[in-house]
């Protein structure tokens, strides 16, 4: 399909393929889909820069294996040109400059992983790290030499050891995290708020698309938006935020509402629930439990809650409100 799109719009078929392409594209929605997105990558890239078809070309050429070509397109229209030349790069040779970055960056950076379950691991300077469930680090082969930068996507505790010489730095979407030795919790899930939950010692906290940052101490928390232009700093008073790793929750007189968010962060789920419920006030602690034992356990000791519902990580709770009418 790449192909041929690449030589329509080079204005290389001759009559007959190009009255067939075109009764084809009138038939077929993934090929106009498909055509219609590499013009528009196309605009959006020759707006953003001129781009030098002939030298990236070239470039691509000499990074491919040998027996696999990327070969140009040569029209007479320069326009028609650059199109097929873009097309022909980002399409045909984007494969093999993925492989290439994907072996570079495979030989200078170490991920962990973390896929449904909490994974525990040190780093080389001895900081321990925590990474929650659906959580990726990606740590550089340089690590310690003369710098600490790791990068997070998802959720991580750190015991960061102590190197006055050689601040620890998390990178986190849009904000960076740095610290020389102490203890607390980064969440910083694609497209959401940055969360910082201290511990001990002190963090910084900036934003890397605006010149925003503060300091954070045991106690504190700080909230950057999704889009790194608002960060907020805010009391710590909800000690669950850590029950992913220590499997302990401690509910006092908490708003039912309240309650579900602490069990959706801690066990990644959805729950959905009757809004009547969500002021009653909730008392229980819930220690070593499974996502499924602990909505037994509201069950259990929760009398408004009337039938509960388990679709993987999918959870319905019905019920009535606590609340006499």
């Amino acid at each position: 399909m790449h192909e041929r799109i690449a030589k329509y719009l080079a204005d290389e078929m001759d009559e007959g393929e190009k009255l067939a392409f075109e009764n084809q594209l009138g038939e077929d929605q993934e090929l106009r889909e498909e055509l219609y997105f590499q013009t528009h990558l196309i605009q959006t890239k020759s707006q953003e820069k001129i781009y030098d078809t002939e030298g990236a070309l070239e470039e691509v050429l000499g990074k491919i294996e040998s027996g696999k070509a990327v070969h140009m397109i040569r029209s007479k229209s320069l326009f028609w040109l650059r199109i097929a030349a873009t097309l022909l790069i980002v399409i045909t040779a984007g494969y093999f400059i993925s492989e290439t970055l994907d072996d570079a960056f495979e030989a200078d950076v170490e991920q962990f992983k973390a896929d449904n379950q909490v994974r525990i691991f040190s780093l080389s300077d001895g900081t321990v790290v925590k990474l929650n469930a659906h959580s990726t680090l990606s740590v550089s082969k340089e690590f310690g030499q003369e710098r600490r930068e790791i990068t997070l996507q998802g959720a991580a505790h750190f015991d960061v050891a102590s190197d006055p010489k050689r601040p620890f730095i998390i990178k986190a979407n849009k904000g960076q995290v740095q610290v020389i030795g102490t203890s607390f919790e980064v969440e910083a899930y694609p497209n959401q708020e940055i969360e910082l939950s201290v511990a001990e010692g002190k963090v910084e906290f900036a934003s890397t698309t605006t010149d925003q940052r503060d300091y954070f101490t045991a106690g504190e928390k700080g909230i950057l938006s999704a889009d790194g232009t608002n960060l907020r700093k805010l009391e710590l008073k909800n000690a669950n935020y850590a029950a992913w790793w220590t499997n302990r929750l401690v509910f006092e007189n908490t708003p039912f509402s309240e309650v579900i968010d602490d069990l959706e962060k801690t066990y990644r789920v959805t729950i959905a629930y009757d809004q009547a419920l969500a002021d009653c006030p909730y008392d229980a602690i819930l220690e070593n439990y499974t996502i499924n034992e602990a909505i037994e356990a509201l069950q259990l000791t929760f009398q408004n809650i009337q039938s509960a519902k388990i679709e993987g990580s999918k959870i319905e709770l019905r019920g009535t409100s606590c609340t006499p009418q």
